[in-house]
């Protein structure tokens, strides 16, 4: 597992480093990236007109793929305090649009796009894994598991039980006294049974 810390950006936060410039892929939102007619276009294959929503989906513009998610809960921001495998600048994704996409710097690029401010989103090195809660089955409201996964690493706000693996808002662990272990409210370690 490749994980690289983040680099310098210029004065103004934007992506200055030789370092960064190894971007492949950006997660964002997709109105940062595409300029009013591709955006367009992206909008017609998400909202047919039947009115069915389509998450997630990928398609191709221009002959790239890009695959496009729902943002939980619509427009917001979604910090990440961990490190995330693969990605070299960043820290957070900014969502105006209420979607979020993967896309392509080869895509990015035709577009003449070639000056990014790390608060537009995360730029890795190699296509990354995004889940929402839109690609699990079962999800209704309280996030159960993190509202954004990007490979494999969760939002800020959630943590996994030390247990069962399984994600919880982190402020729904409990510290267990005697072992320090962090448990969510359906497991317990057994400490006290210990004495």
């Amino acid at each position: 597992m490749t994980i690289l810390e983040v680099k310098n950006t210029d004065s103004d936060g934007y992506l200055g480093d030789p370092e960064i410039q190894r971007w492949e892929w950006f997660v964002g939102d997709p109105c940062y990236m595409l300029n009013t007619e591709r955006y367009s276009r992206m909008q017609t294959v998400l909202f047919p007109q039947d009115g069915e929503r389509r998450f997630p989906t990928s398609f191709n513009i221009e002959g790239e793929r890009i695959e496009v998610h729902s943002s939980p809960g619509g427009d917001g921001c979604w910090k990440f305090n961990e490190p995330i495998e693969d990605c070299i600048a960043g820290k957070e994704i900014g969502v105006d649009s209420g979607l979020i996409a993967v896309l392509p710097r080869a895509l990015c690029s035709r577009l003449g796009l070639d000056k990014f401010h790390e608060s537009q989103g995360l730029f890795f090195t190699h296509r990354p894994d995004l889940e929402t809660p839109n690609d699990r089955s079962g999800w209704f409201g309280g996030y159960k598991s993190p509202p954004v996964l990007v490979n494999t690493t969760a939002c800020a706000g959630y943590d996994k039980c030390e247990d069962c693996r399984e994600y919880s808002e982190s402020e729904n662990l409990d510290e267990c006294t005697e072992c320090s272990r962090f448990l969510c409210q359906n497991c317990w370690c057994g400490c006290e049974d210990d004495e």
